[in-house]
């Protein structure tokens, strides 16, 4: 179904503590279908497509952190946050985790 203009897609927000994370993590690679795309907010940087050198193929591509090494970095607190666009379920999501002092904030938003 495709939303109208006037119509806000559907928004879901969450606080994930440590073990949050984690659960999100261990979900979104057993769930998600096809690419995941990654887009890593540095610590007081622009939003970047990570480190080359951390790519992994089949999740995000070249230029792109792995999955795992993502989740690594928001754990450890290297990261201020990242973005990760996918696909489940034949609904497209793009969700936004923003590192806060008890984890993260989850904001996602069903694009279709």
């Amino acid at each position: 179904m495709n939303q109208s203009m006037n119509e806000p897609a559907p928004l879901h927000r969450e606080e994930l503590g440590h073990e949050g994370i984690q659960g999100y993590f261990s979900k979104l690679k057993g769930e998600a279908q096809g690419e995941i795309q990654v887009l890593v907010r540095q610590k007081a940087q622009t939003l970047s497509k990570g480190d080359p050198n951390e790519a992994e193929p089949g999740h995000g591509g070249q230029g792109q952190p792995s999955i795992e090494a993502t989740e690594q970095l928001l754990l450890d607190g290297q990261i201020d946050g990242v973005q990760l666009r996918y696909q489940t379920a034949g609904a497209y999501f793009c969700d936004t985790l923003l590192r806060t002092p008890s984890g993260a904030k989850l904001v996602r938003i069903q694009q279709g």
